[in-house]
């Protein structure tokens, strides 16, 4: 993967397997599919030019979703965006049921970071934002509790709504099946 620069995942493709795309170190920008429902650990580990992950989080989509038994992603495996140090804000879909340890550890440059559900998702340990400048958590403010994973939150009037846009930021495109790089 050392010339990647984007991928997306087309529908089709429902996880990411562990190190995927272990330090690539020229991937900017990532796209899943809302029928992606699992990272595996370590994909994008040291990816430190990735600045873009776009997860959708479609309320509108969540029927369709249900009937192809998936609710969208759900599972973030261990570290898989740790060291990511470029990465400066993130938007967590409502649908994330589960974040082990270290997902986001050591992006530095993350400061950042909502919450789009209502609950806290289960989490495995202290270290999701271990070395990054991430101070609170914006949820909505419906939000269920006053921490999200160890962390203080900020309730915002701003509620979830359904949207198709990027979840951690831009757009990407590469098709992993014919593993050809477009730009």
């Amino acid at each position: 993967c050392e010339l990647l620069t984007t991928a997306t995942f087309e529908e089709g493709i429902n996880s990411i397997g562990n190190r995927a795309f272990y330090q690539c170190g020229k991937l900017e920008s990532v796209t899943v599919s809302p029928m992606l429902n699992f990272i595996g650990r370590f994909a994008f580990y040291y990816c430190d030019k990735l600045v873009s992950i776009t997860i959708p989080d479609d309320y509108s989509y969540a029927f369709q979703l249900r009937n192809k038994n998936s609710n969208g992603i759900n599972y973030l495996g261990t570290s898989c965006f740790e060291s990511c140090t470029e990465l400066k804000s993130i938007t967590i879909p409502s649908n994330i049921n589960y974040i082990n340890a270290s997902v986001f550890s050591k992006c530095y440059m993350l400061s950042y970071v909502r919450y789009l559900g209502l609950n806290s998702p289960e989490y495995y340990s202290i270290s999701l934002f271990k070395d990054c400048k991430v101070t609170k958590v914006i949820v909505p403010q419906s939000y269920q509790s006053e921490q999200f994973c160890f962390y203080p939150v900020e309730k915002s009037v701003i509620t979830p709504k359904p949207t198709k846009t990027p979840v951690f930021t831009k757009t990407s495109s590469f098709n992993p099946t014919s593993h050809t790089k477009s730009t």
